[in-house]
C-alpha cells in the first residue's frame, strides 16, 4: 500500500505482515536476547525499531542521566481505581520522572477523577458521563506550566480524547494527547473526527512537538486488508505523524495485535521506542524516550545521587546510652535552679545532639536507580520479586504454553499478597505511631489519597442572607454557630 503525504509529496510505502502469518510458533522465544524477534511491521521511514523489556529496564532505557531527554509512557489500566497501586508499583523502577504518562480506559466518573493524583504530576482527566468505562487522562510532570485544549477534547462514542499544552518559561510548548476509541463502534466517524483534531494541531502546532498515544482499536498488522484502519494510518502520515511502536501490545493466547500506539510528529529527534512487560491489564505498556530535547534543564534541579541514611545497631545504641549516662549534667542542674530555663534546654539539645551525631552519623548512600524504592514500604526483596514476575510473565507471552501460564498467574497471586500485606502493614504501624496526632495523622491520609491539585477553597460565605468574605468574621461566624451544639 502506498500513501501520499501532500505536504511534502513523498511517497511512504508500508509493508505489514499480515496477522495471518503471525502465529503462536512464530512468536515463540527461548532466548532472553531475541525478544525483539516477537514480531515485525516494517515502515521504511521507520528511525528505529520497538524493542521488548522488562519492567527493572525502564530506567535504562529512559536513560535517567540524560537530563536533556523527553520520556513518555502510555497504558491502558483498564481501571484506574483497579489498577492504581499496580500503576505506581511500575514507577519504583524510574529514578527520575517521566514527562507524561497517558491513560486509557481509565474507568472514572467524574466523582473520582481528581482521586488519583501521583506525586510529582498534575492529572488530568476526562471520564465518560453518565456511562461506566472508558475515559482517558494524562499524568504530567509538575515542572510544566499546562493547559487543557479544550478544542481538542472529545467524548463521544467513537473517539474520546483529551489533549494538554505543556510549556516551560522562554520555550515553544509541546503537546500532549491521549486517545481512546471504543471497540466496535464506526471508524469512519472516528477517522472523520480524528482529521478535525489533526487540522487543529497542524494549524496551530505545525512547528510544535507533538504527542500522540492511546489505544486506538486498530490493528496496524492488518492496515493492509482492512480499509478503515489504512485511511487512519494514511490521516496520520498526512499531517507528518509517525508511529513509534511497531510491534503487537496486546498479546493473548490466541493472537497478538498492534492497537496501543504513540504518534509523533517529527523526525528530527533522535527517538527509541519499548514495549514494557507489564501485567497492568492484558495491554503492554508502551514507552517513547526522544533523546534530543529544548527542556534541557527539566530535571536538573531535583536530580539527587546519593541518599542520607542513620545506621541503628545495638552496638550503636549501646555505645550512645553509656555515653549519655556518663555526661556530666552539672551545668544543667545549676541552669535550672537558677530558673535559666532557654539556656537549660539548648545546652542539653547541643549535648544530645553532639553525643546522637558521634553514634549514628548520617552516611551517604548512593542511589542505584534501578533497585531504589519509591514507595516507602517496598523492600529491595519485593523489588526483586516483581522483577522475576515480569520475566515470568515475558516468558508466557513469549511462548504461551499452559505451563508457563500456570507458573506465571501463581507466582502473580502470591505476590500480590505479599504486596497487599506490606502495604497493610507498613500503614498500620504509621496510623499506631501517629495515633493522638491528629496534624501527622491527616498529613498520612494525604500521602495515601493524593493531593488535589485544584484550588477550591472557599473565600466568601453567606450568613443569613449576607455574603462574608473577611476571613476572621467568617471564623467567627462558625464558632457562633458550632459552639451551642459543641456544648450540647
Amino acid at each position: 500500500m502506498e500513501i501520499f503525504n501532500p505536504s511534502h509529496a513523498i511517497i511512504y510505502r508500508i509493508t505489514p505482515i499480515m496477522m495471518s502469518e503471525l502465529s503462536i510458533d512464530s512468536l515463540a522465544i527461548e532466548d532472553e536476547e531475541d525478544d525483539n524477534n516477537l514480531a515485525d511491521i516494517n515502515f521504511e521511514i521507520m528511525q528505529s525499531d520497538s524493542k521488548y523489556i522488562t519492567e527493572d529496564k525502564m530506567n535504562d532505557f529512559f536513560d535517567s542521566k540524560d537530563i536533556a531527554s523527553l520520556n513518555f509512557l502510555h497504558i491502558n489500566c483498564r481501571s484506574l481505581k483497579k489498577n492504581f497501586g499496580p500503576v505506581t508499583n511500575l514507577f519504583n523502577f524510574l529514578s527520575t520522572p517521566l514527562s507524561a504518562i497517558m491513560v486509557t480506559e481509565t474507568w472514572l466518573s467524574e466523582s473520582l477523577q481528581d482521586v488519583f493524583n501521583i506525586q510529582g504530576y498534575h492529572f488530568f482527566s476526562k471520564p465518560r458521563c453518565n456511562k461506566s468505562g472508558g475515559g482517558v487522562g494524562i499524568y504530567v510532570n509538575a515542572s510544566f506550566e499546562c493547559t487543557t485544549r479544550l478544542d481538542l477534547c472529545y467524548m463521544n462514542e467513537s473517539i474520546e480524547s483529551i489533549f494538554i499544552e505543556c510549556r516551560h518559561p522562554g520555550k515553544q510548548p509541546i503537546v500532549i494527547g491521549s486517545i481512546y476509541r471504543p471497540p466496535n463502534t464506526d471508524v469512519a466517524v472516528f477517522n472523520s473526527d480524528l482529521l478535525s483534531i489533526l487540522n487543529i494541531i497542524h494549524n496551530g502546532y505545525r512547528n510544535n512537538l507533538v504527542i500522540i498515544a492511546g489505544d486506538f482499536n486498530l490493528n496496524l498488522l492488518n492496515s493492509n486488508s482492512h480499509a478503515a484502519t489504512a485511511e487512519f494510518v494514511n490521516n496520520m502520515l498526512s499531517y507528518n505523524f509517525i508511529s513509534a511502536i511497531n510491534k503487537p501490545t496486546r498479546i493473548t493466547e490466541q493472537s497478538a495485535t498492534l492497537i496501543d500506539k504513540i504518534f509523533v510528529n517529527s523526525v528530527k529527534y533522535d527517538y527509541s521506542s519499548a514495549i514494557v512487560y507489564s501485567d497492568i491489564s492484558d495491554h503492554l505498556p508502551i514507552a517513547l524516550h526522544l533523546k534530543r530535547c529544548v527542556y534541557n534543564v527539566m530535571y536538573k534541579a531535583s536530580k539527587k545521587e546519593y541518599l542520607t541514611k542513620r545506621f541503628f545497631d545495638a552496638k550503636s545504641i549501646e555505645n550512645f546510652n553509656c555515653q549519655l549516662a556518663a555526661t556530666n549534667w552539672n551545668d544543667l542542674d545549676a541552669s535550672l535552679s537558677n530558673a535559666n530555663t532557654t539556656y537549660a534546654y539548648d545546652y542539653f539539645a547541643d549535648v544530645y545532639k553532639s553525643i546522637f551525631n558521634k553514634h549514628f552519623p548520617e552516611n551517604n548512600i548512593k542511589l542505584t536507580n534501578r533497585m531504589t524504592p519509591r514507595h516507602p514500604w517496598m523492600t529491595k526483596g519485593l523489588m526483586k520479586s516483581c522483577i522475576k514476575k515480569s520475566k515470568l510473565y515475558r516468558k508466557f507471552c513469549n511462548k504461551r504454553t499452559p505451563v508457563n501460564k500456570q507458573k506465571y498467574t501463581n507466582y502473580r497471586k502470591y505476590l500480590k499478597r505479599l504486596l497487599d500485606k506490606a502495604e497493610q502493614n507498613y500503614y498500620h504501624d504509621k496510623f499506631k505511631t501517629n495515633s493522638g496526632n491528629i496534624k501527622e495523622t491527616w498529613k498520612l491520609l494525604g500521602s495515601i489519597f493524593g493531593k488535589n491539585i485544584h484550588n477550591d477553597t472557599i473565600t466568601c460565605f453567606n450568613v443569613n442572607g449576607v455574603n462574608i468574605d473577611n476571613k476572621q468574621e467568617i471564623v467567627d461566624k462558625f464558632n457562633d454557630y458550632l459552639f451551642p451544639l459543641v456544648v450540647v
